[in-house]
């Protein structure tokens, strides 16, 4: 599933990426975002009513009407339908939506502090931002909202674990 989300969706568009879901963000005008999503086989979120006349018969729109960013997270997991699995969590760029590539901690050396090299030996790196992840107690925090939303969405996800 790929999405494109318009500039007033930052907050989801984030959220939908620590699922590990393709969510491309862009602050451009109504017209280019509809163009952009139907070359790219997106689907577009906005918040912005959209005239039936103007989406092309090919494009999938989904107006986005919840306020609160955990709502419309929830809103659209719903629209899945089925649960994501938790070794795909945490595979995108909370940044940038690039997948993450599993390195070495030797790799991150000099990038991340002295006492994280210490403590954990599974990092990932974005190779379009260079930022890297690791599973510290922030990741603890995220899961623990994700699996709330999740439950939401989708009901029991079987006691399955993080990855």
């Amino acid at each position: 599933m790929r999405f494109l989300l318009d500039g007033s969706l930052g907050r989801l568009g984030r959220s939908l990426r620590m699922f590990g879901i393709d969510a491309e963000m862009d602050t451009q005008d109504l017209h280019y975002l509809i163009g952009r999503a139907q070359r790219e086989g997106r689907i577009l979120l906005t918040r912005r009513a959209v005239r039936p006349e103007r989406i092309p018969a090919t494009l999938k729109v989904i107006r986005i009407k919840e306020d609160h960013p955990e709502r419309q997270v929830v809103s659209v997991l719903k629209w899945l339908g089925s649960p994501i699995p938790k070794a795909e969590w945490f595979s995108r760029c909370l940044l940038c939506n690039r997948l993450l590539e599993e390195v070495p901690s030797a790799s991150v050396e000099g990038i991340v502090p002295d006492h994280v090299l210490l403590v954990h030996s599974h990092f990932r790196l974005c190779g379009g931002c260079g930022r890297v992840y690791w599973p510290g107690t922030h990741r603890a925090n995220m899961e623990k909202r994700m699996e709330r939303w999740a439950f939401e969405a989708w009901g029991d996800l079987g006691g399955e674990k993080g990855g």
